[in-house]
């Protein structure tokens, strides 16, 4: 999703938002949410979150749109919806055949549309509406449709069991239909990403979808480099969306469009909590300031998320060693996803933020060494034996580094294993000042010099490198 998504679909939850000035924040944050969805019925906490960055005042602008979410239990569904108009890309895909294993089925098609357009959804009131895919996914029957007039559009996903008929379809996730299914609404995107899980019922495995305009094609690769592409043997639709894939569009012998697979609004979860076992082994090995109660919070919440093979685990919690008495605690998170990527979640209290990196984080030995741009450099920040080049560098952030618990030193190494500086550890833990340019290589040593874990400074994220890339419709 574009920068520009993301600022209108926090504006629509509460009010105005203004980008801050931070480009490599802006990069960190560009897939903050790009696979996350909050729990069905969770308009609350997603407002809470919204207001509290507008007042405390964000650090860089975030990049991917939030979904609707909608609460099964009400109806009608959508005060919070809104539309868009339609551009030739979205009338293109509008004017696509229907697609799914029940498109042929133009009786259940045509009811199926007609009871769509009787829900009562507060935007486009008057518009048509047109099933873009219907068809059964798993144990899951999946409906994506566009309801739009002359000018404005706006995209309707439902997830019900396999099975269900037009009229269960057209009431799913009211109080008619009080069996787990889902519904989402938000303006279509040309590139469709759909993802649905309610793992509170039998039915409810995940199911993903995405869809261009008939015609194009998707090309599929992992997000890590370098990629190796495969056009989707469907050409126009993927079913199979991982989170960890990058998706590239083709139109008319033109990329149109490359980025996150799946990103997009059209999507609710609903995912089995943590137990309490797997969050007290989720917390067992960090290190800092822990406060249990704050922790199995953010745990739960990151463990509530789509996309994840295992639990999460809590790295960190607290102030950067030797900062100031008034600067803010972080808490730093990370999950395993498919493919060998890893999510990074850092909590503030001004933001969060997100990325992906395919470093290792579950062997021995591996190191995190991040650049807390997010926190106000100190005026001097310990080096008991500085790096030349970084010491001489006004106002330096400063990395953040984890390594073995048994470590006790880092040595900054040069392109030719050159010990550049040293910087002591505590518990594995320690900061050093950064100029925001060099790359590093980090060795971590015992107290007997043996080297206990190895890493790179800054911390590799392949978002970064993604939203370079990345191309919206040209």
């Amino acid at each position: 999703m574009s920068e520009r998504e993301l600022i209108e679909g926090l504006a629509r939850l509460a009010g105005p938002v203004v980008p801050g000035e931070d480009p490599y924040g802006r990069l960190m944050r560009r897939h903050r949410r790009g696979r996350r969805r909050m729990l069905a019925g969770g308009i609350s906490a997603v407002l809470a979150a919204a207001l509290a960055g507008i007042m405390l005042g964000p650090l860089g602008p975030a990049t991917t749109a939030q979904p609707e979410v909608v609460d099964p239990s009400a109806s009608p569904v959508g005060v919070m919806h809104r539309s868009e108009p339609i551009t030739p890309w979205i009338r293109r895909l509008i004017e696509s055949p229907t697609r799914g294993s029940l498109a042929a089925d133009r009786g259940f098609v045509d009811e199926l549309a007609a009871r769509l357009r009787q829900r009562d959804v507060d935007v486009v009131p008057d518009g048509a509406v047109k099933i873009l895919f219907v068809g059964d996914v798993g144990t899951a029957r999946l409906v994506v449709a566009a309801r739009y007039d002359a000018g404005q559009q706006v995209g309707i996903a439902v997830f019900d069991e396999r099975g269900a008929s037009p009229e269960q379809l057209a009431n799913a996730g009211t109080e008619q239909r009080a069996n787990g299914s889902m519904v989402s609404v938000y303006p279509l995107n040309p590139y469709v990403g759909v993802s649905f899980a309610n793992t509170a019922v039998a039915w409810g495995a995940g199911v993903d979808l995405a869809l261009v305009p008939a015609g194009c094609r998707i090309a599929v690769a992992t997000i890590s480099t370098p990629r190796t592409w495969r056009d989707e043997p469907t050409g126009d639709l993927v079913l199979d969306v991982q989170p960890t894939q990058v998706h590239r569009v083709t139109c008319d012998g033109k990329v149109r469009y490359l980025g996150r697979a799946g990103a997009g609004g059209l999507s609710e979860h609903n995912v089995r909590p943590l137990t309490e076992e797997e969050v007290t082994a989720a917390v067992a090995a960090a290190r800092g300031e822990v406060d249990p109660v704050k922790a199995a919070a953010l745990l739960r919440r990151q463990g509530s998320t789509s996309g994840l093979i295992g639990p999460p685990r809590l790295l960190y919690m607290g102030r950067l060693p030797d900062a100031p008495a008034d600067e803010p605690a972080i808490s730093l998170i990370v999950a395993p996803e498919a493919d060998g990527i890893w999510r990074v979640e850092v909590e503030t209290q001004q933001a969060a933020f997100g990325f992906h990196t395919d470093v290792d984080l579950g062997r021995a030995g591996a190191m995190i060494a991040m650049e807390s741009w997010w926190l106000t450099p100190p005026s001097s920040t310990p080096n008991p034996t500085p790096n030349p080049t970084l010491s001489q560098t006004p106002n330096p952030t400063r990395v953040l580094v984890l390594a073995p618990p048994e470590a006790v030193e880092v040595r900054l190494l040069a392109a030719d294993d050159r010990v550049t500086g040293t910087f002591e550890l505590v518990d594995g833990v320690g900061a050093f000042p950064y100029d925001g340019k060099s790359r590093l290589r980090l060795q971590a040593v015992d107290a007997a010099g043996a080297v206990v874990g190895t890493g790179n400074a800054p911390f590799s994220s392949y978002d970064a490198s993604l939203e370079q890339e990345s191309i919206y419709w040209e």
